[in-house]
């Protein structure tokens, strides 16, 4: 039988950047987050609906938009690109 050791910091590395699904509440706006979360908040692949009815899809990094993604106005109007620091 082979006995496999992982180093404790590479251990601790990984368990402190897992990211899980879930919900985020934004405070400053009151739009609603649901998908990857790190640290409790946006990190990864998710979707934002806005109060107004807004909707963003795309990339998070650190709870900011960062990296690909798709904003549709309530109108109807869409914008597909990238995005840095929100």
């Amino acid at each position: 039988m082979k006995h496999y050791y992982i180093p404790l910091l590479l251990l601790l590395s990984i368990t402190a950047n897992a990211q899980t699904q879930g919900t985020y509440n934004f405070p400053k706006d009151g739009a609603i987050y649901i998908g990857e979360l790190s640290g409790g908040k946006p990190h990864g692949q998710g979707r934002t609906t806005f109060k107004n009815g807004d909707v963003y899809e795309g990339e998070y990094v650190k709870g900011k938009r960062q990296g690909k993604g798709t904003y549709t106005f309530l109108d109807g109007e869409t914008y597909v690109g990238d995005w840095f620091d929100d």
